[in-house]
């Protein structure tokens, strides 16, 4: 993992190390130890597994292949994507949303217009 992507990612979000430290920790693992391996993964002393890179990329929602990114350009890229991504799939379920709205919607007028024809007879 290449430390500049972590601390890119880490700032882009707003967390400082202990703010991702306490996301990171398990039940059984106390936060300064936690924080104290961030330091050390974004000063480049220490590398993480593939394991818990993933586990900060999921916190940090980005793809774990941009942590390991050499070119500056693609990894932009490449943040670009998963965020355009994320966006379709968050408009794709706000139009879902709205389309099932607007079926109960007429749903509900014709169940209102049937109930109203009922009464006036």
């Amino acid at each position: 993992m290449l430390p500049k992507r972590l601390i890119f990612a880490r700032k882009s979000k707003g967390l400082s190390q202990v703010e991702l430290a306490k996301l990171l920790a398990l039940e059984t693992e106390d936060i300064g130890t936690v924080r104290i391996k961030i330091s050390s993964y974004e000063r480049g002393v220490h590398v993480p597994t593939y394991e818990t890179a993933c586990r900060i990329a999921k916190f940090l929602d980005i793809p774990e292949c941009y942590l390991y990114t050499y070119d500056d350009i693609f990894a932009e890229k490449i943040l670009n994507l998963h965020k355009k991504d994320n966006t379709s799939n968050i408009e794709n379920f706000l139009a879902k949303e709205l389309s099932d709205a607007k079926n109960k919607l007429s749903k509900y007028e014709r169940a209102m217009a049937a109930f109203k024809k009922i009464i006036s007879e």
